[in-house]
């Protein structure tokens, strides 16, 4: 299930907060900064130029890639800043989204994982990586889109196909942060998973044939899981899972929010600098 190209739609970012999760925790970061892009905060800090650059690797499907946005990508963002941030230059390998015929990328949580272990452009390019981003998941909703509507998913709530899919979620982040761990070989390594907002939220058409409260019950099961599988593979291997669900959709996570407009954006790249890089020995 690829992401939709959809609406541009008002985010209220006041107020709301973002959520960062290691060993299972979340730990609240205000969000009134928000709205200061990550590329204008890296002009504030001091020039890296003349020292080694650290490479960054991002990881995803069509949606840090930009391919509904039309805008530089919390990936890119986070690229623009990271110089600032480390006090070094950054060399961005992008390998989001399908970037050439036959290339196994990370358009789902399986296709990255099965690119870590088989093609070694990418695990080359993981080998290098002083700093990873990881951000893809939704597109495996494929797996059980078809058993949704009509009760064909199962259990006394409809819903064991979802859970399901969430065990497949788990074993596939695991897979993907093991294969990192091993390709980088004990070196120290700054990891962020991204998880996704809740996109039946704000798209009719993904909604379309369920129930009407499918949105804030059994889809928001689907993102709760997705986010599950990614903090708790985090925790397993001392990574950092960056929840966006309520910087988005807000504190009950029922507010239909755009994840591809520019203002989701510029947030989300802020989560991730505010995330440090404690891990290189930086703030």
């Amino acid at each position: 299930m690829s992401r939709p190209r959809i609406p541009i739609l008002t985010i209220a970012l006041a107020g709301m907060l973002v959520v960062a999760c290691s060993g299972g925790s979340r730990v609240p970061v205000p969000s009134s900064s928000a709205v200061v892009t990550a590329t204008a905060l890296s002009s504030d800090l001091p020039s890296a130029s003349g020292l080694a650059p650290l490479t960054y690797v991002a990881f995803g499907d069509s949606w840090p890639e930009g391919a509904h946005c039309g805008c530089r990508t919390f990936a890119g963002q986070w690229a623009d800043a990271l110089p600032a941030l480390t006090g070094r230059p950054i060399d961005f390998i992008d390998l989001t989204g399908q970037k050439e015929p036959g290339f196994v990328g990370a358009e789902t949580s399986q296709s990255l994982a099965t690119s870590l272990t088989l093609n070694e452009r990418t695990r080359d390019a993981v080998r290098k990586a002083d700093i990873v981003l990881i951000a893809t998941g939704p597109n495996d909703m494929d797996l059980i889109f078809d058993k949704l509507p009509g009760h064909a998913c199962g259990g006394s709530d409809d819903s064991d196909c979802i859970r399901d899919l969430g065990k497949v979620w788990a074993t596939n982040f695991d897979r993907i942060l093991t294969a990192i761990d091993d390709l980088r070989g004990g070196k120290p390594t700054v990891i962020r998973l991204v998880d996704a907002s809740n996109a039946f939220l704000f798209d009719p058409a993904m909604r379309a044939g369920f129930e009407p409260d499918f949105a804030t019950t059994r889809g928001a099961l689907i993102y709760q899981l997705l986010n599950d599988a990614m903090c708790d593979a985090a925790d397993q291997h001392h990574a950092l899972c960056v929840d966006i669900r309520a910087l988005l959709t807000g504190p009950n996570l029922d507010q239909a929010a755009d994840e591809n407009s520019a203002a989701s954006m510029e947030a989300i790249a802020k989560a991730l600098l505010d995330s440090g890089v404690a891990e290189l020995g930086g703030p």
